[in-house]
């Protein structure tokens, strides 16, 4: 089951990455746009 896992090294080489900094900086910016976003 190794090779399918997620987290083995040929596979996080190909991995996104999510920065937790940005998003908590400009979460709630973000979130209104994709609310306005979604209202059209």
């Amino acid at each position: 089951m190794r090779p399918h896992m997620p987290n083995t090294p040929e596979h996080t080489v190909r991995a996104l990455r999510s920065d937790w900094e940005w998003w908590s900086d400009n979460a709630d910016d973000v979130n209104e746009r994709f609310i306005v976003w979604l209202t059209r």
